[in-house]
Parts: structure tokens; C-alpha cells; sequence
């Protein structure tokens, strides 16, 4: 039935119900944010559903929002929405957990939303799937510089773009979420970039540790910023980094079970804009121990299950002093052997600054000087 209210003109708060409703003279469509009439939309967006109705100024729907099924609809949210002028709409956010929806339904990969108005169906259906994930993406120049960049920007809406940041580095690294709107600019290519100057100013580093406590990055997430990881400890001049200084969850493995704390699998890298896939990477240590960021050729090799020829490419361990019990190659990485000249390349991107060496001639200049100067020295 229809909760069809009249309302008495210049009082608002006076109106009487009407209980019937004639399905052929509403019309009902789905919009994005800018009023385009959509189809399909994926999770984590933020949609409108449109009401049309002709003859009357004023007046307030009942809308059901249900997901359809198989077996039995799902109601999803119950609105009052009023029609002024003919027209009127809501506004709906489809929240990225319903992916856990997917799974349940069994009905592959893509949800159906409809709405009843006043309990008539109306089957202007919303296709909805899974978003990919919009990705940030740590970066290194060649001086030194660090950017977190975001090239698949939301365009509709912001929301999710800033989201995906605070998932992917919030928490972990005491970032607030309106700190972030502060942070995030555009860079000349038009992408979402946060600068590390900004950071460092903000939260006095440029190194962002990634989420994958309370969030779960995909492995390109996950072996991009390992990448990270090696070419911003090189751009430092440093022998290696350690990896709790850039993942916030790093379990440190059982060694003589051999289960490796990450494995990253189907991945890419890229070198001179060309995109080149691995086969995994392993990632594993007893305890914590800094890894050396420059990677050898592993004279092992093997036929993988595609016919072809695998090299490992493998990163030792810095062993402290007093030594430590701990895996000697605690990352390796599977490649094509025809590929593995690339990914050396692009491991050894970022060149290490060279240390000042002070020659001995310059030292006696420099003490001969203090002592003329009757100054002191160390």
C-alpha cells in the first residue's frame, strides 16, 4: 500500500494518508553522483535512486532496498523518500564488506539491487561488483624524494580514494582521517600523490609502514612495497632495511618448519614502462634481521610448469654482531630466466650516494690549520 500524504498548503505539519498507488504512473531509475543513468556500479561507491512521479507536488514514498537472490531477496535498507515538484531521490553507499555477500550467494560475481516502493517491486535492477582495489603506490626518485601515488582515482568520489589510503596506511602509522585530505594533492600527470615532505612534516617520517594488520593488501601491494623497501634504504646509502621498519605485521617464521612469513605469487615489476610477471617471492627469517638490498643470481635453477627456465634471484641477510641464529637467504625470488637481467635492472634503480672519503693528505691540512690556530681537535 501506498503512504501517499497530501500536504495542506503553508502547513507542512498538516496532511492526510492516501492508501493506493497506480504502478504505472511512478518511474524509477538509478544515477552516479552526477545524475548519469547507470546499470552498474561496483562496491564502495555512492549511488542514487531516482523517483518520477506526475500529478501531485508533494509527497513521501516507502522504499525498500533488497539484494536479490536466489532463494530469498535480503532487505538491504528501509527510507522514507519525498517527492517535491514531481521528483525525488535518495542517496545509497554500497559498502565495500558486502563483498562477503559474494561469497554467501553463490551467484558468481556480481550482486543485484532493486527497490519496492510502497511494497511494489520495481525491477530497475543495479549490477553491482567487486571494485578493483584503488591502488597507492610507494615511489622513490633518483634524489631521494618519496611519493605515495594513486593512479586509479575515484572520479566521482573522493570517498573512496581517501579510504583506500587510510586502509592501506592509517592506523599503523598514526596518520587521522582528516589529516589525510591535508596530505593528498595532485601531481602534474593528475594523480593522486602524498608527498613524503608532507608526511615528514605531519608525522615526521616518509616512510609508511603498510597495513596488512588489520587490512589485507593483494600480493602486488604487498611486493610493490617491498620494492619500496630496498629502493628507499639504497637512496639512504644504507647496506639494507628491515622489515618491520615497512610492513606492520611481520611474523617472524618457524625456520625449521620452512614456512616462509610472506609469499607473494602472480606478480609484475616494471622497467622503462614495460610491465614483466614473477612467479612468487618469498620473503623468511628466524628473527628480524636487516636484509641486504642488493640481490645475487642463484645458480639453482629449475623447469617450471610451464616449460620454462627459472632463475632465483636471492637477497642474504646482514648479520649482526654475535651472530644470529636465522635463515641465510631470507628472500627469494622465482623469474623466467629470460626475464631476470629486467628485474636485477630494476632492483638496482636506485643508485647509492657514494660516502665523502676524506683522503689523509686533506686530514693533516685540516689538523696542521687547528694547530696553527692554537684550536683543538678531535
Amino acid at each position: 500500500m501506498a503512504k501517499l500524504r497530501i500536504f495542506e498548503s503553508g502547513n507542512p505539519s498538516n496532511y492526510i494518508e492516501i492508501n493506493h498507488l497506480k504502478k504505472s504512473k511512478i518511474k524509477v531509475y538509478w544515477t552516479d553522483l552526477k545524475n548519469n543513468k547507470i546499470t552498474n556500479a561496483v562496491l564502495g561507491d555512492l549511488v542514487r535512486f531516482h523517483i518520477e512521479k506526475t500529478g501531485i507536488k508533494r509527497e513521501v514514498f516507502d522504499v525498500k532496498v533488497y539484494e536479490e537472490n536466489f532463494f530469498l531477496d535480503e532487505k538491504i535498507d528501509e527510507l522514507e523518500v519525498e517527492i517535491n515538484k514531481n521528483k525525488g531521490y535518495f542517496e545509497f553507499r554500497l559498502q565495500n564488506d558486502w563483498e562477503k555477500k559474494l561469497k554467501k550467494t553463490g551467484e558468481g560475481n556480481e550482486l543485484e539491487f532493486y527497490c519496492k516502493i510502497c511494497n511494489i517491486k520495481k525491477e530497475k535492477y543495479l549490477k553491482v561488483t567487486k571494485k578493483e582495489v584503488i591502488n597507492w603506490t610507494p615511489k622513490v626518485d633518483s634524489d631521494g624524494k618519496t611519493y605515495y601515488i594513486c593512479k586509479d582515482i575515484d572520479r566521482y568520489d573522493n570517498y573512496n580514494n581517501i579510504n583506500s589510503f587510510m586502509l592501506q596506511y592509517g592506523d599503523v602509522n598514526n596518520i587521522r582521517y582528516g589529516d589525510v585530505f591535508n596530505l593528498v594533492k595532485k601531481n602534474e600527470k593528475g594523480e593522486l600523490c602524498v608527498s613524503g615532505e608532507l608526511l615528514k612534516n605531519s608525522i615526521g617520517t616518509d616512510i609508511l609502514k603498510i597495513n596488512n594488520s588489520t587490512f589485507t593488501p593483494t600480493d602486488q601491494q604487498m611486493f610493490d612495497h617491498f620494492l619500496f623497501a630496498i629502493d628507499k634504504s639504497r637512496s639512504l646509502g644504507e647496506e639494507g632495511f628491515r622489515p618491520s621498519d615497512y610492513f606492520s605485521k611481520y611474523k617472524i617464521s618457524d625456520g625449521f618448519s620452512g614456512i616462509s612469513t610472506f609469499s607473494w605469487r602472480n606478480i609484475k615489476f616494471h622497467v622503462a614502462g614495460k610491465s614483466y610477471n614473477l612467479y612468487v617471492a618469498d620473503v623468511s627469517t628466524w628473527t628480524d634481521n636487516v636484509i641486504r638490498n642488493e640481490p645475487y643470481q642463484s645458480t639453482t635453477s629449475r623447469l617450471y610448469s610451464d616449460g620454462k627456465n627459472t632463475t632465483h634471484l636471492k637477497f642474504e641477510k646482514i648479520i649482526n654482531k654475535g651472530g644470529e641464529n636465522c635463515l641465510g637467504e631470507p628472500v627469494s625470488i622465482t623469474v623466467d630466466t629470460e626475464t631476470i637481467n629486467f628485474l636485477e635492472q630494476r632492483i638496482n634503480k636506485i643508485v647509492k650516494p657514494q660516502k665523502k672519503r676524506v683522503y689523509l693528505e686533506q686530514q693533516r691540512k685540516i689538523i696542521s690549520k687547528k694547530i696553527l690556530n692554537n684550536e683543538t681537535y678531535n
